[in-house]
């Protein structure tokens, strides 16, 4: 087995060309460094090098060592600062979920400035149905997720994100107000709409109202609503999330609904049974601080 320490010796004496210098560099004195490389050939049963005057001379297995052994060390070096940078948070995995493409625009501005921050870090991204992702969580396959309520509070550990307006998506012809940029559920209740399952707020909202809305669709991704939303077929109501939405597509309208319930809370949530990676409290304090 090689020993790391008389590798760095031998690399040392192999590059200085001589005992003498190498134990200057090494900060040690000869004799004992010239001992070492002495038990390191002892161990491996090979001679390594040999005097040549006051120089030294690498046998062919030396040489062999001498070029292997710089990679060895190189490698060793990386592992070591790479151990270092994910002890630190720089560097490693950092793994978020989110239900069916609800949660990961919210964290789109953080996850862009986290990345300047540490430009090391690799991110993995999970979009699943909401059952699927918790149990993602349960077992530790990510670190955080984005929900909507309602969660078990009792379980997690969560974070309120700014609420995040309603828009509705759709073609020119269910325009019926061309020259306003806001709407009502009200304005919406008889033409075809498309929401996701998770929508129980505009369902409670058109049933205090006493109105039967024409939803003729319920779905769980927001990007398959606003492609069915592009074919003509319905209105999508989707949280605003500009990252995900063309604004000036043409004959595409998108209005903003105009209702105090209309506004979507995000959580930030994760295990409170769990020890989070330092990568991932990182990236919680950075949420925090914007």
């Amino acid at each position: 087995m090689l020993d790391l320490k008389k590798l760095r010796y031998f690399i040392t004496i192999a590059d200085e060309g001589n005992v003498t210098n190498a134990a200057k560099k090494l900060n040690i004195t000869q004799p004992p460094l010239s001992h070492q490389i002495k038990v390191m050939e002892k161990e491996i049963g090979v001679e390594l090098m040999h005097k040549v005057g006051r120089n030294i001379e690498l046998t062919e297995a030396g040489i062999a060592l001498h070029e292997e052994g710089k990679e060895i060390l190189e490698s060793i070096n990386t592992l070591e600062k790479k151990l270092q940078d994910i002890h630190k948070g720089t560097s490693g995995i950092l793994s978020i979920g989110a239900a069916t493409s609800w949660g990961l625009p919210f964290l789109s501005k953080q996850i862009a400035l986290f990345n300047e921050l540490y430009p090391h870090v690799q991110f993995r991204f999970y979009d699943d149905m909401r059952h699927n992702i918790i149990s993602l969580l349960e077992k530790r396959i990510i670190d955080l997720s984005v929900v909507f309520p309602p969660f078990n509070q009792k379980a997690y550990n969560y974070i309120a994100m700014p609420p995040e307006p309603l828009i509705a998506v759709m073609r020119k012809k269910w325009n019926d107000k061309p020259f306003s940029k806001i709407t009502t559920f009200e304005e919406l209740a008889d033409k075809p709409l498309i929401i996701n399952f998770q929508s129980d707020r505009i369902l409670a909202y058109y049933k205090k109202k006493e109105i039967e809305p024409n939803i003729v669709c319920l779905h769980d991704d927001v990007r398959s609503m606003l492609l069915l939303a592009k074919a003509g077929l319905e209105i999508a109501i989707v949280p605003k999330a500009e990252n995900w939405i063309k604004y000036k597509e043409n004959d595409m309208i998108y209005k903003t609904i105009d209702r105090p319930s209309s506004h979507l809370q995000p959580y930030i949530i994760w295990l409170k049974k769990r020890k989070l990676p330092i990568i991932a409290d990182n990236f919680l304090k950075l949420v925090l601080q914007k």
